[in-house]
């Protein structure tokens, strides 16, 4: 399939184009033509597999922009996912600048989004529950001519408890409206709430929990003693380009931070308590790369894209366990080598068992310091040991990319080999 063959606009195709997408992904494939025709459909899916860009190339390629009324509504559980797709759909719009698209997330002045839409009517919204209720309760918005809504991340909406909201927002909806909603898990509760709203409906369950196979998997056990302690040893051991270090609770958090900065280890922080402007802000940084450790709740590990993540350290199991697989997804995307390690003590042994049925391949951590050159070393002309270790030390000194133990690797073999030929001809 190709996407000339689905019926997109012809702006979009040129969007489609200027981006270099090749093909749709698999995923795309078999929602889009559903989505296209305006079929209901419910989606599974695992974060990472082109479901945003689909579901935006058909509502972009259905809007009609000569039309000054809201269209589609796009509502995400996070201010974070909401900015995020709001940047791809930004892309769209040099093929087609009548296109008018608003982000409608908390922590943004009330006021500003209230002047904006009495100028500039938005075909598209995109926001979280409760800042779009807020603008229908201040009788700014109104969803009666949309004729498309997207549920992104439903599941997290549920956990984020915000279904009073949503339920208010849908409510507004005419009754012909279009649903397309996305979700890495669907329970029996959010099948009974969507089935007030969704008829006609088709399931797609795409999601696929078999972790790739560029992701080592380390169990780190704890035998009940202090984890952070732990953390302290594990982090000896490795020079990440970015290690996303995940927690439970808040005090595991403060106890994480405090720990990196007392090894004057400038360290990031993703978690729900941050407001909105500091998450946004946070984001950036460590988009340019200024953190080598970032601590967070889950709120990362679904719906937001940080990318050349080399580690990822789980410090305890995650309430929902289906959550490891979004936190280990976090690594080893595209051709890059990923590392995911899990604490854990005798108390998580049905959870362990789960994963790996699930497919997960765990290695026992060791828990030992990393060694020095001239031990890891063997076999080689003891006049080369120091040229290795300029070698090692090089990769030490600066940010260290996805994928560096490989070429490391490639220029050890280097410096071997070279003293070895001189070797020979001697």
């Amino acid at each position: 399939m190709r996407f000339q063959d689905i019926g997109l606009s012809n702006e979009v195709l040129a969007t489609i184009d200027s981006l270099k997408f090749v093909a749709p992904t698999n995923i795309q494939k078999k929602m889009l033509p559903l989505m296209f025709k305006g079929q209901n459909v419910i989606v599974s899916a695992n974060t990472g597999t082109g479901k945003t860009v689909g579901y935006l190339l058909t509502i972009l390629s259905k809007i009609n922009p000569t039309i000054n009324k809201t269209q589609a509504i796009i509502i995400v559980p996070t201010r974070e996912l909401a900015v995020q797709i709001y940047n791809v759909s930004q892309k769209f719009i040099k093929n087609n600048p009548n296109l008018k698209i608003a982000n409608l997330i908390g922590g943004q002045d009330l006021e500003q989004q209230k002047q904006k839409f009495s100028t500039n009517y938005p075909h598209l919204v995109i926001g979280t529950p409760t800042r779009l209720k807020r603008m229908i309760d201040e009788q700014v918005l109104a969803l009666i001519t949309s004729k498309m809504v997207v549920l992104d991340e439903v599941d997290m909406i549920f956990d984020l408890d915000f279904v009073n909201e949503v339920d208010f927002l849908l409510s507004k909806l005419v009754s012909n409206t279009q649903f397309m909603v996305f979700s890495a898990t669907i329970n029996n509760e959010l099948q009974n709430f969507l089935k007030k709203y969704l008829k006609n409906t088709i399931i797609l369950d795409l999601s696929d929990y078999k972790i790739q196979t560029n992701i080592e998997h380390f169990l780190v056990k704890t035998r009940y003693r202090n984890r952070i302690e732990i953390l302290k040893n594990l982090l000896m051991t490795m020079d990440p380009f970015l290690c996303l270090i995940f927690v439970n609770k808040k005090e595991n958090m403060d106890q994480a931070l405090d720990l990196l900065q007392e090894q004057n280890i400038k360290v990031g922080q993703i978690h729900s308590s941050l407001k909105s402007r500091e998450r946004i802000k946070m984001l950036k940084r460590i988009n340019s790369l200024e953190f080598k450790f970032v601590v967070c709740s889950d709120i990362a590990s679904r719906g937001i894209d940080l990318p050349g993540v080399s580690h990822v350290i789980s410090l305890n199991l995650p309430y929902d366990l289906t959550y490891y697989f979004h936190r280990a997804g976090r690594t080893g995307r595209g051709k890059y080598h990923g590392y995911s390690y899990l604490f854990y003590d005798s108390s998580d042994k049905k959870g362990i068992a789960y994963l790996t049925k699930k497919g997960i391949n765990f290695t026992l951590w060791n828990e030992k310091v990393k060694k020095s050159a001239k031990k890891v070393i063997k076999n080689i002309p003891k006049e080369s040991v120091n040229d290795l270790q300029k070698v090692i030390s090089n990769y030490h000194s600066r940010p260290i990319k996805p994928g560096y133990k490989k070429q490391r690797k490639e220029d050890v073999k280097k410096v071997i080999q070279k003293y070895r030929k001189k070797n020979f001809k001697k």
